[in-house]
């Protein structure tokens, strides 16, 4: 009797283990070295939608990250897929909110050496994540909360700069949102990891951000710092690494469209990607 009770628990820990939407379950998949894709269902289920996010983790080591815009290229923008087709990129991301009025134009701040998207800053927006740093002094690429780090300190040190709003203040703690408190759609995120990895992370269900914020929080990922990149049926991931293809299109949003069905793909007019480094042996 006791060895068959233990071999129904046994039984009973692998279905758990092996249950892809329970609260908690994690599924990570080493796609290449420095490169691995995560699902995790969040403890927080989702009244639409099956309450899973996506992490894509990036070693910078392995890794170059590279903003794209439409408007220093050709003025055309493209899906997340076809950014990472036309220039060889492993990974897409959005770049942040843009501007609906002309369809180019980042809302906050956004420069990529020579080229500026949007050289006016948005007070309103107190996050920066800035990389392809001009020197030594700051770290090769890092998210800044402004309300610690002033802009000034921050601005003449990067190549690239993209400003859009913080998720987390300089010692980690959530923001609260609310001018959008009761809004709910799907979300992508760009952070970092204590261990100084890049995140990509998306869902296409339907959260408030104050509720994707704790859910950050209880992440077992580590996330130290973060600053969102976009929401509902324009949030986008696309991977392809080896055999692996994935395209993650976002959901519609609550109180704008109540329609839950978004098989749209949007055009993006800047993405943040990633390139395999060609590392000397």
């Amino acid at each position: 009797m006791t060895y068959l009770f233990a071999l129904v628990i046994c039984i009973a820990s692998l279905r758990a283990q092996e249950c892809d939407t329970c609260p908690g379950y994690i599924h990570n998949t080493t796609l290449q070295t420095g490169l691995e894709f995560i699902e995790y269902v969040s403890p927080l289920p989702t009244f639409s939608g099956d309450s899973k996010i996506q992490i894509l983790r990036i070693d910078p080591t392995y890794f170059d990250v590279e903003l794209l815009n439409s408007s220093a290229v050709d003025s055309v923008n493209r899906t997340a897929r076809e950014w990472a087709d036309t220039f060889c990129l492993q990974a897409v991301i959005n770049a942040g909110m843009y501007n609906l009025k002309n369809y180019l134009t980042n809302r906050g701040y956004m420069k990529n050496f020579a080229h500026y998207n949007n050289p006016k800053q948005d007070k309103n927006w107190g996050a920066v994540f800035g990389f392809n740093a001009k020197d030594k002094k700051v770290k090769p690429f890092e998210i800044y909360d402004l309300n610690c780090t002033p802009w000034e300190n921050v601005e003449p040190h990067y190549n690239t700069l993209i400003q859009s709003m913080r998720i987390f203040d300089c010692r980690g703690v959530g923001q609260p949102w609310s001018k959008r408190a009761k809004l709910k759609s799907s979300i992508c995120v760009l952070a970092l990891d204590s261990k100084y990895r890049l995140m990509f992370i998306f869902t296409r269900s339907l959260y408030s951000m104050n509720q994707f914020i704790q859910i950050m929080k209880q992440m077992p990922f580590d996330v130290q710092q973060a600053i969102y990149m976009e929401g509902g049926p324009e949030a986008s991931m696309y991977i392809c690494s080896g055999e692996f293809e994935r395209e993650l299109i976002g959901n519609y949003i609550t109180n704008h469209y109540q329609i839950n069905n978004n098989v749209k793909i949007w055009k993006l007019p800047n993405v943040i990607g990633i390139k395999a480094k060609k590392l000397s042996n």
